[in-house]
């Protein structure tokens, strides 16, 4: 039994590394390995919004740090 895809949950530890390569050694013959990342901010509380960058702006760097380090780990 095969699979055709695989997603591997990636945190940038160690641990998690080292998960992506265990399945990629083991499965990943033919099969398509994804590697997700989950970018959660929250939102700042209204007393203090305006000391902190606008959410959307925190979110688009930190995206393109995780997409950056996703490829360098592929």
């Amino acid at each position: 039994m095969g699979f055709e895809r695989i997603v591997v949950g990636i945190d940038f530890s160690p641990a998690s590394f080292e998960a992506a390569r265990w399945t990629a050694r083991h499965f990943a013959c033919g099969t398509e390995l994804v590697l997700a990342h989950v970018i959660a901010i929250p939102e700042a509380p209204p007393i203090v919004r305006s000391r902190f960058p606008r959410r959307d702006l925190v979110v688009d760097t930190v995206r393109v740090g995780a997409e950056t380090r996703l490829r360098e780990l592929s």
